[in-house]
C-alpha cells in the first residue's frame, strides 16, 4: 500500500515544494548524480521528477523494452538505452533500479558483472524514494495529523 498509494502521493506533494525541503531531504539519500535509471515506466518518470527536483543529473535510461506513448516532455526519450555490459561498467555513477517486473534478473545480471548492492546499485523505491517521502512525512506532514 505505501508503495503503490502513498509514497507516490508523497512524491508529488514533496515536488511542489522548494528550497529548504529539498536540502533537508536530500541530506538523507544517498548521491544519485550522473546515475542510470533502470526502467522507464511510470516509477521511471517519477524518479526523473525526482531527480530533477533534487538537481541530480540522469545521465541515461535502461530498458530493454520501454514505451514511448502517451509522453508529455521526451527530451529523456533521447536518453534511453538498451542495456549493455559495456554502458553497466563504464558509468559515473549509481544505477537505480526503478522496476519491479524484471528486479530479480536485473539484480542477478548486475551481480554477474561484479557490481554490488549499495555500492554500485540501489533499488528506487527502498532505497530512494521510501527514504525520501518518509523524512518529508516526519518533517513536514506529521503536523496534518496533529491538532
Amino acid at each position: 500500500y505505501y508503495s503503490y498509494i502513498v509514497s507516490p502521493y508523497l512524491v508529488s506533494r514533496l515536488l511542489r515544494n522548494k528550497g529548504e525541503v529539498c536540502r533537508k531531504i536530500k541530506a538523507d539519500l544517498p548521491d544519485c548524480n550522473d546515475c542510470i535509471i533502470w526502467g522507464f515506466g511510470v516509477v521511471g518518470r517519477r524518479a526523473i521528477k525526482l531527480f530533477d527536483y533534487m538537481g541530480w543529473k540522469v545521465a541515461s535510461i535502461l530498458d530493454k523494452g520501454a514505451k514511448f506513448d502517451n509522453l508529455k516532455d521526451i527530451s529523456e526519450v533521447k536518453k534511453v538505452r538498451i542495456p549493455s555490459k559495456d554502458i553497466l561498467l563504464n558509468r559515473k555513477g549509481l544505477i537505480i533500479i526503478t522496476t519491479t517486473k524484471f528486479i530479480t534478473d536485473i539484480t542477478t545480471e548486475l551481480m554477474q558483472l561484479g557490481l554490488e548492492y549499495k555500492k554500485d546499485f540501489l533499488f528506487y523505491s527502498a532505497d530512494v524514494e521510501s527514504v525520501a517521502t518518509r523524512k518529508y512525512f516526519n518533517e513536514y506532514c506529521i503536523k496534518w495529523f496533529r491538532g
